[in-house]
């Protein structure tokens, strides 16, 4: 299986708060593949078992506790089983609640094996656009932060954040459409989350008309005239309250974007989930007196 991931004992019992799959057998490499938390599971004889939690039971401080001084040994119960939220419980969100999820998925996809290649790369481009998006929506609150100073620092601060947030609504958006397309790619009946539904249009505008600024500028929307487009221009009101606007359209960047973020991660991790289903991991013996299988590693 990998590393038993052990706490501080008494010297006689020794608690294991998780277990983890790795690459190689070599005691102390950076080589953890997964990581996944158990918890006591009862005893035979000198046998005590750990399982996986179960779907939406509870993270509780509980070690399983086991003693090789006395000649006990750590098994896995048969029926404990490795999910995609196992995975992503090790990833930590921001104070946006968004948390980088291309690794969970990548981990996922490998582990499981039943994505086609042309899903796999889908869903792996769709992780990467969706922690791209959330990469720029942090520099643009970077550059927000920077808003200070005398009125020229505050003019060339404020041109940065309208450029970053350009940058950030085009990645959104793309995020958004991949997103939307992944029942189909993924062939998955996971439902689309309604606020991609509401906030499609709005984004979709502003996206053209911060990707086709040599059009907006002629006041003009896919070779026409748009009465809306010079009005891509006009973000006095994203000094205000963060929100950028197009015409009748607007998107909030501390209530929309953040909003967008969390609900596209949560869909993609349900929708890999789907389409990969729980791992099995080997069960029966994970450490004993005698083993030498499974490697001790650090407190946890």
């Amino acid at each position: 299986m990998g590393e038993v991931t052990t706490g501080p004992g008494d010297g006689i019992d020794v608690p294991v708060r998780f277990i983890s799959l790795n690459r190689t057998n070599e005691v102390g490499a950076a080589d953890q593949f997964v990581s996944v938390r158990v918890v006591p599971d009862g005893r035979e004889d000198l046998t005590v078992f750990a399982r996986t939690l179960r779907p939406d039971e509870p993270e509780r401080d509980e070690p399983v506790l086991f003693s090789p001084a006395r000649g006990e040994s750590l098994a896995l119960r048969k029926e404990s089983r490795v999910r995609i939220v196992d995975v992503d419980r090790m990833v930590q969100p921001d104070d946006t609640g968004y948390a980088s999820v291309t690794n969970t998925i990548w981990t996922w996809l490998h582990l499981c094996g039943k994505a086609n290649p042309q899903q796999f790369r889908f869903a792996l481009a769709t992780a990467r656009r969706l922690d791209g998006a959330h990469l720029a929506l942090a520099a643009l609150v970077s550059a927000i932060r920077e808003l200070n100073g005398s009125e020229a620092k505050q003019r060339t601060h404020g041109f940065r954040a309208i450029a970053t947030s350009e940058i950030l609504i085009v990645a959104l958006n793309r995020a958004m459409e991949m997103t939307m397309r992944c029942p189909r790619h993924l062939r998955v009946p996971v439902a689309i989350p309604d606020v991609l539904k509401r906030k499609r249009a709005a984004a979709t505008a502003l996206r053209n008309g911060f990707e086709h600024l040599e059009e907006s500028a002629a006041g003009k929307r896919k070779g026409k005239l748009d009465p809306d487009a010079a009005s891509i221009f006009d973000q006095r009101r994203f000094f205000v309250d963060g929100t950028l606007v197009l015409g009748a359209h607007t998107l909030s960047v501390p209530l929309d974007v953040p909003e967008l973020l969390t609900a596209m991660r949560a869909y993609l991790v349900e929708a890999v989930g789907a389409l990969c289903g729980e791992w099995n991991p080997p069960d029966g013996i994970l450490f004993g007196p005698t083993t030498g299988a499974a490697k001790t590693g650090a407190a946890g």
